[in-house]
């Protein structure tokens, strides 16, 4: 059992880690798209707006918190949320679903990043321009 006031470190750190991994993504489009500065500040735009860091996602309609929860750092912020506002324990968070969800999220975005980079970067090998 941790410590009381650790229970909010493997979110944030798994938050780091989803930023990251989106950062990368956006690197790994890079390597393709020309215009990546547009696209980067639509995609950090929306993500920002929709994450839950500006407003709780209960305030949303429920299609939109279902998409919201699609977006990087969206469950993240939710599990920190939910640990440092509401008190909920790590166990807690673990059993309502967030935080293996997250889990997931990070996994899946590492995953991922890492195939359009290795496409990407195998395809701007073979065709310079």
């Amino acid at each position: 059992m941790p410590p009381e006031g650790c229970s909010g470190v493997l979110p944030a750190l798994l938050l780091g880690v989803n930023v990251l991994a989106f950062t990368f993504l956006l690197a790994a489009l890079a390597l393709r798209a020309p215009m990546i500065g547009a696209l980067q500040s639509l995609l950090t735009s929306l993500v920002l707006l929709l994450n839950g860091s500006f407003l709780p996602l209960a305030f949303y309609p429920d299609w939109l918190a279902a998409v919201a929860r699609l977006l990087p750092t969206t469950l993240g912020i939710e599990a920190v949320s939910e640990i440092l506002f509401d008190g909920r324990t790590l166990a807690e968070c673990w059993t309502g679903g967030t935080l293996p969800w997250l889990v997931v999220h990070t996994a899946a975005l590492i995953t991922v990043s890492g195939l359009v980079f290795v496409r990407n970067h195998r395809r701007a090998l073979r065709e310079p321009s």
